[in-house]
């Protein structure tokens, strides 16, 4: 287990499509920026500039050349794109409601997104490319992710135990999965889904996996410190990316102060 690590507040980690690269949202700037790296954490380089209003709840694009992501800019949460090679970010919802955790199609055509713009939270979705949302054909509210053949959602509940449901892309009737995850925290694979575990009496925080192949779950890893930012699954299946909260000051130097 190898820590990328800064003094800075760094969370919400996410592998690029092709595992190249990681997209984090981090305070290094003096706000909540979202940035990106390579896998290791090297040569990173800032992708917003909002200056004030934080960022959060990203995903990258199956293609790998686009993020979305949600901003308060306008004082609700909205969505909005950037390149990942940077440039200038695109607002794509301009609603008085809260919109909130955008995702991908896997054929990248189009955008979900969680809407209040009909009096309570429902998916919506949109064309990639732009255009008026429309409310989606699956209500799965929450923090959700595609499986990889693109059939199946799955997706967390807003609230505790933060089960994680499955429910079929062109509609039908959810089924649960994991009955509690530690505040939602999964990511999908073609054979499982990979989830956080809130510490107990006997066991620390850790990641376990669940197999579709048999049902059974498997223990991955346990660590001290809590699983605070999500975790992200290398697409090669060998790493996982996750955050954790560690309080740190930095002791700075000022010269010819006098």
């Amino acid at each position: 287990m190898e820590a990328i690590v800064s003094t800075s507040i760094d969370f919400e980690p996410r592998y690029s499509p092709d595992g190249t690269e990681i997209s984090f949202v981090s305070d290094r700037s003096g706000n909540m920026e979202l940035w990106k790296s390579d896998a290791d954490g090297r040569r990173a380089v800032q992708l917003t500039a909002f200056d004030g209003p934080a960022v959060g709840a990203h995903r990258w694009s199956p293609d790998g050349q686009n993020i979305v992501f949600i901003s308060v800019l306008a004082g609700q949460a909205d969505i909005f794109a950037v390149n990942s090679s940077g440039g200038a970010t695109r607002r794509l919802t301009n609603d008085p409601s809260q919109d909130v955790y955008p995702w991908w199609s896997q054929d990248g055509e189009w955008i979900y997104f969680d809407s209040q713009r009909t009096g309570e939270f429902h998916t919506f979705k949109m064309p990639a490319a732009g255009g008026e949302p429309v409310q989606a054909e699956t209500d799965a509210i929450g923090q959700s992710k595609v499986s990889p053949d693109g059939m199946v959602l799955y997706y967390a509940e807003k609230e505790s135990p933060y089960a994680v449901w499955s429910v079929p892309l062109a509609g039908g009737e959810p089924t649960q999965v994991v009955d509690a995850t530690l505040r939602g925290q999964f990511d999908v694979v073609a054979d499982g889904i990979y989830y956080a575990v809130q510490r107990t009496s006997t066991e620390r925080f850790s990641v376990h996996f669940l197999r579709f192949a048999t049902g059974a779950v498997e223990p991955i890893f346990q660590v001290d410190a809590e699983i605070s930012t999500g975790i992200s699954v290398a697409p090669d299946g060998h790493s996982i990316l996750f955050g954790q909260e560690h309080y740190v000051a930095n002791i700075m130097l000022v010269e010819n102060f006098r």
